[in-house]
């Protein structure tokens, strides 16, 4: 009886941690000053699942299984923690009232937050029953998100209702206000971070279900349509990395996976009927100009929605192309530049452990590059006496091996090439769910590789909801084939 109602109330409040996800810099959160931007609603119900699932675990009826994937993750987290220790040592000069002790708490905690997040993922999915449930919850959450999203945009295009009561309405649970460009936020901090959201949680699944033709809901068509709204909430944020990066993953996700459909497509395609009554021929010609007609429409009217946003059009539009630097100083990535090259510099001075956890901003302006003091805005600005901002390398590559060294970097590698291991096994499979949690698994790990260059936050849900749903499934699966003893 005791072990029924842990579990219903395990559902109830892992329902409520999917469906929160899309609320990103949750303003109610105590303890954390004003320049903690990521504060995930999320983590108010998970903190009271946590409570369930340690309870269960103690009485016996849940169980917490190991496999290289973790024990890689458990070294990462031995060897950060290290390197923190190690750089406590070298007695930095405390930067914009922030000290060493300070950054390093924030940091290990933060990491401490992610992967218990990851862990409750693990937990909550063990099986095909776990995984619908999770999916329904989480596409529930971006419906949520999306008619949001589509308020905003009619507000931009429109003027009704009036933006400024829609950043009211935000400002109700967020930290920040509405942008007064037009570009959609959804919950979320910035657009950027839907982006990010939609290509890491949402994208995958639904892409999926596409390609697979897997399906949650009775109703078939309900993936596709979330799938097209998904996309079109993308395109307004425009996020230049996010739309970039999720349409590399779809791409390689499709090329990977549908190479037995590209070849019947082409042949179909290439060659149309040649023989039969002249109507069977002209409707041939005719539904395959149609197809080619609507997909070049497609792209056309994306590429002109993008065009029309003077943020997105600098990509091509930039006449500063003498140099890189120049370049992308132009199209607004300097700041991003001139943070990894100290990041990088960070690196070169302390190769093998780095400088600690959260370290790394103390030591970024050390090494920033002359010309960002002059050519971004954006740098000098918090180079004055009266600025907060505590920088990062805004590269998760880039701050792993500064404040962490090599160690942890190759651990963190290791550990991801793991994840793709699980990946590949799970494209092996044939049955519809097995094919289906394959190419989602394969879209995850495309695009959060390719995310970990343009953000650097452990304690985002997004980079760890695909992975731990994969990663419980695998050891649900493994243990019922091979004996626990195998696993560990």
């Amino acid at each position: 009886m005791l072990t029924s109602k842990l579990q219903a109330a395990g559902r109830f409040l892992w329902a409520l941690v999917v469906i929160t996800l899309p609320v990103t810099s949750f303003r109610y959160f105590p303890f954390l000053g004003k320049e903690t931007m990521v504060r995930p609603l999320a983590f108010y119900p998970l903190a009271m699942l946590a409570l369930v699932l340690c309870w269960r675990m103690i009485r016996g009826d849940l169980r917490f299984r190991l496999n290289p994937s973790l024990i890689l993750l458990g070294l990462f987290l031995a060897a950060a923690l290290t390197a923190t220790a190690w750089g406590w040592t070298f007695g930095m000069i405390p930067m914009h009232g922030q000290t060493f002790n300070g950054r390093a708490i924030r940091a290990v905690i933060t990491l401490a937050g992610g992967i218990a997040f990851f862990l409750a993922v693990i937990l909550m999915n063990q099986d095909e029953d776990d995984l619908r449930f999770t999916l329904r919850w989480m596409y529930a959450g971006l419906t949520i998100s999306i008619l949001w999203s589509g308020l905003q945009m009619i507000s931009y295009l429109t003027g009704i209702p009036a933006i400024e009561q829609l950043s009211k309405a935000q400002l109700a649970f967020s930290t920040r206000r509405l942008l007064d460009k037009a570009r959609v936020v959804g919950f979320a901090f910035e657009p950027s971070w839907l982006a990010n959201q939609m290509a890491t949680v949402y994208l995958p699944w639904l892409t999926a279900a596409l390609l697979s033709g897997y399906r949650v809901f009775k109703k078939r068509w309900l993936e596709p349509v979330l799938l097209g709204a998904a996309l079109t909430v993308l395109l307004m944020t425009f996020s230049r990395g996010g739309i970039v990066m999720s349409l590399a993953a779809i791409v390689l996700t499709f090329l990977f996976t549908q190479r037995h459909r590209m070849k019947n497509w082409a042949t179909w395609f290439i060659h149309p009927l040649k023989k039969g009554l002249l109507r069977e021929r002209l409707t041939s010609f005719a539904l395959r100009a149609g197809v080619a007609g609507a997909v070049l429409a497609v792209l056309t009217g994306a590429f002109w929605v993008l065009s029309t946003n003077d943020y997105f059009a600098k990509l091509w539009q930039s006449n500063k192309r003498g140099s890189v630097v120049e370049y992308l100083v132009d199209i607004y990535a300097g700041p991003r530049l001139g943070y990894a090259i100290a990041g990088w510099e960070i690196y070169a001075e302390h190769p093998l452990t780095g400088i600690g956890l959260g370290a790394s901003g103390m030591q970024i302006y050390d090494h920033i590059p002359d010309w960002t003091v002059t050519l971004v805005s954006e740098v000098s600005e918090q180079l004055t006496t009266n600025s907060w901002i505590y920088p990062n390398p805004k590269n998760l590559y880039i701050r792993l091996l500064a404040e962490t060294g090599l160690i942890g970097f190759t651990l963190y590698l290791l550990f991801w090439l793991s994840i793709l291991g699980v990946v590949i096994r799970w494209l092996g499979k044939t049955d519809g769910v097995g094919r289906f949690t394959g190419i989602a698994g394969l879209f995850v790990w495309i695009v959060l590789i390719l995310f970990n260059f343009t953000q650097d936050s452990f304690i985002d849900p997004n980079q760890w909801m695909g992975v731990g749903i994969l990663l419980g499934l695998t050891l649900a699966e493994k243990n019922r084939i091979f004996p626990l003893k195998e696993l560990t």
